[in-house]
């Protein structure tokens, strides 16, 4: 039987480090995209909703001077 404290003896983890720091890149470059998408989606949307508005209300005032 073997203690645990006789183990072989291995690659010695070095904690939070190189590695951690890769994996936060990684997965940082697989979210940016979908990120910076989504938000160049609301900008584009929140602008069509605008310029809606603005035609709405140009017809309106187009329809009010007519009728004058």
């Amino acid at each position: 039987m073997r203690c645990l404290s006789c183990r072989l003896p291995g690659p010695v983890s070095r904690g939070p480090g190189k590695k951690r720091g890769a994996i936060a890149a990684v997965e940082f470059a697989l979210v940016a995209p979908l990120l910076f998408l989504f938000i160049i989606g609301m900008f584009e949307i929140s602008r069509g909703m605008q310029v809606k508005a603005m035609l709405n209300n140009a017809a309106r005032k187009g329809c009010r001077t007519g009728i004058q």
